[in-house]
């Protein structure tokens, strides 16, 4: 169970020093005749969990955020729920990410919290620390280790959450850019072009900030081509087809009105390059 448990949380974690301090921890608990095992794995997941969260969200970012108030208990004003409030869910506020994307953050900051106060009691050596059987802890090993993993997964879903609510007004807001701007890379095939349909194959929450959140999309757009005036076309001297391209685009938003989305026409990249016959181009 321990050793599914700290799997799941390796494929989370980006860094490879947090993998290797995560597989020091669960060693310790290998060496069944040492009796300080337990002692050093609270310390050394106290230790990993410091630094998941520092590398996930620091103190700049963190002060960068909308909801931020500063907690008079903590020396520098930052607490370890403004971090696991950041890694989930940026600069949206809780109770956008609660009511909007369903997602528990107090429960999951809760969760934390008791598995931190695990760690530090075993970390802090006294007699009734001191030689605790694996077996007997592993329970409140793999709940602690399952804490951290899941501050990640939210992170994940709070992602997929917000994609889903935007998604809507994200096809909306492609379809207008496309629709009332002359799309430079079209115009250099043909006359002129009209956007006949847009097919949004995905859209990703790439990054929530502290301020502004960055969805990708990208998908197929269908066009209809002219080469010539309409009388060119009526003399037979002009042409009409139709034809479709990939398109790909960097949509944001701000994390306190997360569904205003904004579209610039310069980021709405389409790439022509099958119809010039190099599909090596990056687009």
């Amino acid at each position: 169970m321990i050793q599914q448990a700290s799997s799941h949380l390796a494929k989370k974690l980006e860094v490879e020093f947090h993998k290797k301090l995560l597989a020091a921890a669960i060693a310790q608990l290998d060496n069944a005749g040492d009796p300080l095992a337990v002692n050093s794995f609270c310390s050394t997941v106290r230790e990993l969990i410091r630094h998941v969260l520092s590398f996930l969200a620091s103190d700049e970012e963190i002060k960068k955020c909308p909801w931020f108030q500063p907690d008079s208990t903590s020396r520098t004003g930052i607490t370890r729920s403004h971090a696991v409030h950041f890694i989930v869910c940026g600069g949206l506020t809780e109770d956008y990410v609660t009511t909007q994307l369903e997602i528990e953050l107090p429960e999951i900051k809760k969760e934390l919290s008791s598995a931190i106060k695990v760690l530090n009691k075993f970390t802090h050596l006294n007699e009734a620390t001191f030689n605790i059987p694996i077996a007997e802890f592993e329970p409140q090993a793999i709940s602690v280790i399952n804490a951290l993993t899941e501050v990640l997964d939210l992170g994940q879903d709070c992602r997929a959450q917000l994609t889903q609510s935007l998604a809507h007004r994200i096809e909306k807001g492609v379809v207008s850019a496309a629709i009332s701007e002359t799309l430079l890379a079209i115009n250099e095939i043909a006359t002129h072009h009209s956007v006949e349909f847009i097919d949004i194959e995905e859209i990703e929450v790439v990054s929530i900030g502290s301020t502004e959140i960055e969805i990708s999309v990208h998908g197929n757009i269908e066009v209809e081509l002219q080469w010539g005036s309409n009388s060119d076309v009526k003399n037979d001297t002009g042409a009409v087809a139709n034809d479709s391209f990939p398109f790909r685009c960097m949509i944001t938003s701000h994390t306190t009105e997360p569904e205003e989305t904004h579209i610039e026409t310069d980021h709405l990249q389409i790439d022509t390059s099958d119809w010039f016959g190099d599909q090596d181009d990056e687009y």
